[in-house]
């Protein structure tokens, strides 16, 4: 065993220099069951405790250095006198190692080493006597492993060569692992797992195979920045998991309500007003809105791997809203200039585009007045949403042109709700033409009209016009229900 003794201390020393930035410790217990078998001497089911450890340390991503050792507990064979220490078995190996890294969470590794075992004999071709031998020689190793999230499983396998020893024994002992990551702490991951194996002995030993199990917990440890690596930019953050349920303020799920991180559309809300997103760890604003309902704004904080469960309310909107527009003349469509625009005693001017902007008006029905030197006067009616914005763009008419009256109007339920309502001028057969939102205007020549509003389940209105030549009337109205 001294050429394992003597590769472990120069692999030891070559990690150290090398200053690893990465590596991991497995220590673990259990049980090994052996079955021995020639001609008529048989010994099953014989329980030995048993205890392994393996390190391995990468000094860069893909390459690294890797030991493990292997011992059992001396016990006695029943029915057999046989000195405990010939029942024990003994193995190591020390080696280097190359893995790769997949993304989707697989991994490749093979390690190149020198190993040694020590094996108990009940009979072999050489010696009629219980007896222990030993051998040492070149030691491979292949693993196939998975990691996502908190789960870890490897598959592996190794092969001793003998060149030196009592006997020529090859060895053969596949492997596999399965854990579960419990919690992390700074820079290290704390596994904990079941650990199984089979020793196969082969070279005319007859000592037939040592199954092993147990419970293992393993610690792994994060990358250690060298001064090259200082150097070099930082690593990309891992994702985070961000669950996120919206709702109004009695609990009703909003469906459909648009989510943004870092003013990026991130998706929309089911219909349980939920919505599970991947994330980059780090620190982002998150927003989320819907029609009707006011946005509501969130700082998030995630760490590598976290999975955040965020509730968030959003409040049903009932402050002032704001009326804009323009301002055109009805005949040049030209903008008009310093036009006077007012409602809910608030009066503003038309920039020289024929902009305005009113606000802190309604919510609801707001009648707007609009005054420009030249023009005939002009009232129009704008449904104002609570905290946003009703368009109006106005059209006025030059004074003196011979222009016929208009009568203009906005047909809605009292709760504001457009209705399929009809709307007719006395004496005329055909009904006036509304737009969805229960917008009309009317062009007639100067003289008195009666207009009759009606709308299947309310109450019928009539309301008398007095209109002069190039005047402007008004006619908002509000059907209530019997």
């Amino acid at each position: 065993m001294k050429q394992l003794a003597v590769i472990t201390t120069l692999l030891a020393a070559l990690a150290v220099q090398a200053e690893p930035p990465a590596g991991s410790v497995r220590v673990g217990g259990g049980l090994a069951v052996r079955n021995w078998k020639y001609d008529d001497v048989a010994v099953s089911g014989l329980l030995l405790p048993q205890l392994r450890v393996d390190a391995d340390g990468w000094f860069l991503p893909w390459l690294g250095v890797e030991l493990e050792l292997a011992t059992e507990f001396a016990g006695r064979a029943p029915n057999l006198d046989v000195d405990a220490s010939s029942l024990r078995s003994t193995s190591g190996r020390a080696g280097l190692a190359v893995r790769h890294h997949f993304e989707n969470g697989l991994s490749l590794r093979a390690g190149l080493g020198w190993g040694g075992v020590s094996l108990p004999v009940v009979l072999s071709r050489d010696a009629l006597v219980p007896s222990a031998i030993t051998a040492s020689g070149l030691s491979t190793r292949v693993e196939v492993g998975f990691e996502t999230g908190r789960f870890q499983t490897a598959l592996s396998g190794a092969l001793l060569a003998p060149l030196a020893g009592s006997h020529r024994v090859f060895t053969v002992e596949p492997r596999l692992w399965v854990a579960v990551r419990m919690f992390d702490v700074a820079a290290s991951h704390w596994w904990v797992g079941l650990d199984g194996a089979a020793l196969v002995e082969t070279g005319g030993t007859y000592s037939g195979v040592t199954g092993r199990v147990g419970l293992a917990l393993r610690v792994t440890l994060d990358g250690f920045k060298t001064p090259a690596a200082a150097l070099s930019a930082p690593p990309l953050p891992l994702d985070a998991t961000l669950e996120l349920r919206v709702k109004e303020t009695d609990g009703t799920p909003v469906i459909a309500a648009r989510v943004w991180v870092d003013d990026v559309l991130a998706g929309l809300t089911n219909d349980a007003g939920q919505l599970r997103l991947t994330v980059p760890a780090g620190d982002h604003a998150l927003r989320v809105q819907r029609d009707g309902l006011r946005q509501k704004r969130q700082p998030l904080s995630l760490r590598d791997g976290e999975v955040m469960t965020l509730e968030l309310s959003l409040e049903t909107p009932t402050g002032p809203g704001n009326v804009v527009g323009s301002l055109f003349d009805a005949v040049t469509l030209r903008p008009i200039a310093n036009g006077f625009v007012s409602a809910d005693a608030r009066r503003v001017r038309s920039a020289a585009d024929g902009t305005f902007r009113l606000e802190k008006v309604g919510p609801g029905p707001v009648r707007v007045h609009v005054e420009v030197p030249g023009y005939a006067q002009l009232e129009e009616v704008a449904q104002v949403p609570p905290e946003d914005d009703a368009r109006l763009n106005v059209s006025l008419e030059p004074v003196g042109r011979g222009t016929p009256a208009v009568i203009r109007g906005l047909v809605r339920a009292r709760n504001g709700e457009a209705l399929a309502a009809t709307v007719r001028v006395q004496g005329q057969t055909a009904p006036v033409a509304l737009t969805p939102e229960g917008r009309f205007e009317l062009s007639l020549p100067p003289g008195s009209y009666t207009l009759t509003v009606t709308a299947p389940g309310f109450v019928p209105q009539a309301r008398r016009f007095d209109v002069a030549a190039g005047e402007q009337a008004v006619f908002h109205c509000e059907l209530l229900k019997p």
